[in-house]
């Protein structure tokens, strides 16, 4: 979906995509706690190569804004 060869446009159309990606990814609230919830509700869904894909597209979208809940603590406290 948002896989793209960044190498290949200019960096005005770099800038735009990656504006573009940070807004839908602000806009859906896909947090770290958003996966985190996922996880524990349906981990199968969670561990599907789209969604991790995306989590990972999402914490470069939104930075340290993606870090909320339980980021950086162990699963089980």
């Amino acid at each position: 979906m948002n896989d793209i060869n960044y190498g290949d446009l200019s960096s005005d159309i770099q800038k735009t995509v990656q504006q573009m990606l940070k807004a839908e990814a602000e806009q859906s609230n896909r947090t770290w706690s958003f996966y985190e919830k996922m996880r524990r509700e349906d981990p199968r869904k969670y561990r599907e190569p789209r969604i991790q894909e995306q989590m990972v597209r999402d914490y470069k979208a939104l930075g340290e804004k993606f870090e909320d809940g339980s980021f950086g603590k162990d699963w089980d406290q």
